[in-house]
């Protein structure tokens, strides 16, 4: 099976909403110029103005909102305005970066503390301003899944053997269990608190893929309304994966033990 059958989405960038935090110079800029040629509809934001109206003249469609992603309130304020142009948020990327070399021995207090609230800080405010859109899935639902196998979700730099051991997961956990999610395996979900004690989660004892099969299977055996919201899911670029063949091995025995346990 080739790569591009087990997931085509990331291949197709036609219609995808895009936001770009830190796009006016760069990767930032580089990736916006690239996702756009490739049709993405793009929202383009850094704090200096005439490099983003470039990037929005050279694209039909793309949108420049400049703005300081270290003002306090600054993203949050202007997610309405990229969902209203992009309608849904596909991708949120965070790009601004400074540097500023010194030596350990000549610390210069100030400095370092912009590196820290440009280059992590901004990171988390980006965040601030689009869990809201998982979390509002909450108003009408119990259980919010963030799927990288609906429309619009995906991963990214996954080797083969991952990205067919990820799609097997899930389609092995649908199979046995009867769940009709495309992503039984993610773990970047929202619960109602009420629902976590309901189906009795809060009292599991697997770890691993397996709690997160389990916790679905429960919360759905309790008649929990379920949505599945699209995600891009991007490899880690250090560290290594806890995947173990005891995790895995666990993975496959659960579905089996709660089907026979109902």
């Amino acid at each position: 099976m080739s790569s591009a059958g087990l997931n085509p989405r990331l291949r197709d960038w036609r219609g995808q909403g895009v936001w770009i935090v830190g796009a006016s110079s760069g990767i930032g800029r580089a990736t916006a110029e690239a996702l756009a040629a490739q049709g993405a509809r793009v929202v383009v934001s850094a704090r200096k103005v005439a490099p983003l109206q470039e990037v929005a003249a050279r694209h039909a469609g793309a949108l420049a909102l400049p703005l300081d992603a270290c003002a306090p309130g600054a993203l949050v304020a202007a997610m309405p305005q990229v969902l209203a142009h992009l309608g849904r948020l596909d991708l949120a990327m965070y790009c601004a970066g400074h540097y500023a070399p010194m030596r350990a021995d000549r610390l210069d207090l100030d400095e370092a503390l912009r590196h820290q609230d440009i280059n992590v800080g901004g990171a988390w405010r980006l965040l601030d301003a689009v869990l809201p859109a998982l979390l509002a899935g909450l108003e009408t639902h119990e259980l919010v899944i963030g799927s990288r196998y609906v429309p619009g979700g995906g991963t990214r730099n996954w080797g083969l053997f991952r990205r067919m051991l990820s799609r097997f997961g899930s389609f092995y956990a649908r199979s046995i269990l009867g769940l009709r999610q495309h992503d039984c395996t993610t773990g970047y979900r929202a619960y109602r608190a009420d629902l976590l004690r309901r189906c009795g989660l809060l009292d599991s004892t697997t770890q691993g893929y397996s709690f997160l099969v389990e916790g679905l299977y429960r919360c759905v055996r309790a008649g929990a309304t379920v949505l599945e919201v699209p995600i891009l899911f991007v490899d880690r670029q250090y560290g290594k994966s806890k995947l173990s063949k005891a995790i895995m091995f666990e993975a496959a025995l659960l579905p089996w033990r709660l089907r026979f346990s109902r």
